[in-house]
Order: structure tokens, then C-alpha cells, then sequence
């Protein structure tokens, strides 16, 4: 039963305010407010009876639909920790010098990488083809980036820097970096290992392919190349159309950053 089944609405001509008219006695009852309280107990003194439910009906005539607002999701330290794969844990290990065999065994190391719910390959070969499939994650994204694209984009030109190193098990390798014109970086894009005898035209050739890897072109792309003073590389520089330096001592020279 509704209040406004024994009384008529209207509006008061001067205020506006909201009043109801008693079909029983005709008295003309306030509603101030939009509250229909005092109306309602102007009927109860003819006898109308209201239910409980309705004794606690909005203010408004018009139906008001509450909404629960939306409860706020609970941020924990997880938000805000960088994720890391088993991938980035290795080889960030590995960066810092520690052995794969180490990695590998240590019962420390394999502790704190099950703390944070990895499981580690109980093998160095295992161990070892993290670290290559993180840096070929790496390496093959740099390039795959919208902005690295528009660089190119841009005609941006790069300058290798090629060092030859020797690890403790007498094996070599080179060391193969990116200079670009525009941002000024410097790109590692790893070493590279060299099996037997290595000529020049065997040097150009790696240099090529690994540049191709990192979507550059030899040819097209690189304008500049720096270089240690061993004979071999003396005659790698004769043999490709770029700028050629030979340094003393620092691989980053100051002509390629």
C-alpha cells in the first residue's frame, strides 16, 4: 500500500515543495524535503494502517536503486616485484662470473631459485641452454620493437666494434657491439664462438651472419668498424666497403660511441 493511495500529489504553486493532498478530510499536508513522514501520520489518524516496509520508503517518489559500490582490489608486494624467469636468474649468475657448475650444484643457489617456485635443471647442459635461449630472446627482440624499427626507419647507421677473447679452456671467441648514430648506445650482442682456424674471409663471413641475426644488414646498415691491430684484421678492413679503425687499447673507442 502506497501513501499515494490516499492522498493526491501535487506541487505547492509558490515553493515548488512536494504536498499531499488527504482524500479523506481534503488537508493539505507538507511533504518537506520529498518526505512523505508527516503524511503519513496525518492517515494514520483515519485509521490507515501502513506496513513496516513502507514506513521506511525513500524520500523520493521515484524508485532509487542502490548500487554496492565496486570493492577495491587488494595490492599486495607481488604488484609491484619485477617478474623474473629461471632464464633471467641463470644467466644473470653466469654475468656475475659464477660457473655453471656451480649454478648447478650449489645447494644454495638451487634453494633460492625453488623459493621462487622455478625448478632448476639438475644438469650443466640444461643450466647452459637457459642461458642460450635467454640471449636469443634477448638479442632477436632489441629489433622487433616498434621503436627500434622506426630507428631504422630513421636511416640510422651503426658501428661494430669486434674483439677476439680467450677463455681459461683455451677456447675464442668474439666479442661483437653495436654503436647507433642517433641514441648513442651501445648494443652487446654477445660473443660469438670460433671453431679451429679463422681466417679474414672466415671473420667476415661470422660478422655478417651474426649482424643478420639482429635483422641489420652488413652492407646496408653498418658504416664503421673498429677493430684490434692483428694482422688478420688489418686485412678484414681491406676487404669490406666500411670506415676501418684499428685500436690500441679499448674496444669502445671514442671515434665509435
Amino acid at each position: 500500500m502506497s501513501v499515494w493511495d490516499h492522498a493526491v500529489k501535487r506541487k505547492n504553486a509558490k515553493t515548488t515543495e512536494l504536498e499531499g493532498q488527504c482524500n479523506r478530510c481534503n488537508k493539505v499536508i507538507k511533504c518537506s524535503g520529498n518526505s512523505t513522514t508527516t503524511l503519513k501520520s496525518h492517515l494514520t489518524t483515519h485509521g490507515i494502517k501502513f506496513d513496516r516496509e513502507q514506513q521506511h520508503e525513500p524520500k523520493s517518489s521515484k524508485n532509487v536503486v542502490s548500487e554496492k559500490p565496486t570493492p577495491k582490489p587488494i595490492l599486495t608486494m607481488d604488484a609491484f616485484l619485477k617478474k623474473v624467469t629461471p632464464k633471467e636468474i641463470v644467466t644473470d649468475m653466469a654475468t656475475d662470473n659464477i660457473t655453471i657448475r656451480a649454478i648447478t650444484r650449489n645447494k644454495y643457489i638451487r634453494q633460492s631459485v625453488s623459493r621462487d617456485g622455478f625448478n632448476l635443471q639438475k644438469n650443466e647442459t640444461g643450466v647452459m641452454n637457459l642461458i642460450h635461449d635467454d640471449f636469443d630472446e634477448k638479442s632477436f627482440s632489441w629489433f622487433s620493437t616498434t621503436g627500434n624499427r622506426e630507428l631504422l626507419k630513421k636511416g640510422a647507421k651503426f658501428i661494430l666494434s669486434v674483439d677476439e677473447y680467450t677463455s681459461s679452456r683455451n677456447r675464442r671467441y668474439f666479442g661483437i657491439n653495436l654503436h647507433d648514430n642517433i641514441n648513442r648506445k651501445t648494443i652487446q650482442t654477445g660473443l660469438v664462438c670460433i671453431l679451429g682456424s679463422c681466417s679474414a674471409f672466415d671473420m667476415i663471413e661470422i660478422v655478417k651472419n651474426h649482424v643478420k641475426d639482429f635483422g641489420l644488414s652488413f652492407d646496408h646498415d653498418i658504416v664503421g668498424l673498429t677493430l684490434d691491430g692483428a694482422s688478420v684484421n688489418k686485412i678484414f678492413i681491406r676487404h669490406v666497403k666500411l670506415i676501418g679503425q684499428l685500436k690500441l687499447e679499448s674496444p669502445y673507442s671514442p671515434w665509435c660511441l
